[in-house]
């Protein structure tokens, strides 16, 4: 009977050692969550003028509210819209002006 009990707690012990972790096994990942931080009232107006900007830049009349506007008012959306077009104007004017004043520049038709 000794023999016995010593024999099963002998199995026990090997399937319980059998069943921990050796140091052949790779640790699990770590997973990192990144939050998106918060931008301020006028970073977040800001970010929505340069999307329409480059929009306007793509396309002469946008359809879609880029995702960047997302959680503005509609008054600020608005007025981010009209930013973005005037601000795609005075670049398209500053580009010109640029080409104009260069010789070599050949972007514009000039008669």
């Amino acid at each position: 009977m000794r023999r016995t009990t010593i024999a099963l707690l002998a199995a026990t012990s090997l399937g319980v050692a059998g069943c921990s972790s050796s140091g052949d096994s790779k640790p699990q990942p770590t997973v990192t969550v990144t939050k998106t931080p918060k931008l301020s009232a006028a970073e977040q107006q800001q970010t929505c003028v340069d999307a329409w900007a480059k929009a306007y830049h793509a396309s002469t009349d946008p359809t879609e509210t880029p995702a960047a506007c997302d959680g503005l008012a509609e008054e600020a959306q608005t007025k981010a819209q009209f930013d973005g077009l005037m601000k795609r104007n005075k670049e398209n004017i500053q580009a010109g002006q640029d080409c104009l004043a260069d010789p070599a520049c050949t972007s514009l038709p000039v008669p």
